[in-house]
């Protein structure tokens, strides 16, 4: 839990408008020492670098370090809190564990992707509802998901990822991606169910849920 705990924190910091301009000074830095492989250093040694950056300059009296800027800073609590289900941005989201049993489907998520990916939508199932807490009730609600397959960049389908004749997005539940990036913001979610298809019960017709 521990190595999943950093993980998450990592991924907040990436989504934080906060700590933006940290982000690029550093890659900045690490681009300047070596160009290679920046990313995987970036990831390894940014939260720390991050965490003493904040520390000095609130040391020095900079007004730019808040309160939540510096809970951000310190870390999260190693004692997290896991939710069976919770109700975000209009939805009534459930862990694909808690609807085993059920009748209704609450697991389905979608998140927007970013611009680099022509704001690509991602598919997936909630695997768990994570409360991360900071110093000062800080806290932040995380998804932990399974994702299933997004087109490669520039394409309109996959080997798990195509549109059916009636303009249904249809994705194949059995291939996961992205399992080392399985988090998203609770703020970045929105809700959808998935239909089995007539053709192969492998492939899922994704419907859209409305708030």
């Amino acid at each position: 839990m521990y190595l999943e705990i950093k993980q998450a924190h990592f991924y907040i910091l990436q989504n934080c408008a906060e700590s933006g301009s940290f982000i690029e000074k550093h890659l900045e830095i690490l681009t300047k020492e070596n160009n290679r492989n920046v990313a995987k250093r970036h990831k390894e040694k940014f939260p720390l670098w991050f965490q003493k950056k904040v520390l000095q300059l609130k040391y020095n009296g900079d007004n730019r370090i808040t309160d939540q800027l510096l809970a951000l800073a310190r870390g999260p609590d190693l004692r997290v809190e896991c939710h069976n289900g919770y109700v975000l941005n209009g939805f009534r989201f459930r862990t694909m564990a808690s609807e085993k049993f059920l009748k209704t489907q609450n697991s389905g998520v979608v998140a927007k992707s970013d611009e680099y990916t022509e704001n690509a939508d991602y598919y997936g199932k909630v695997r768990r509802i994570l409360e991360i807490q900071y110093l000062d009730k800080n806290l932040v609600i995380l998804f932990q998901c399974d994702w299933f397959e997004v087109p490669p960049h520039g394409r309109s389908q996959s080997r798990g990822y195509q549109r059916d004749e009636y303009g249904f997005i249809c994705v194949d539940v059995t291939r996961l991606y992205y399992t080392n990036d399985p988090f998203i913001l609770g703020s970045q979610a929105q809700s959808v169910y998935y239909v089995k298809h007539d053709q192969n019960e492998n492939w899922n017709a994704v419907v859209r849920v409305r708030p």
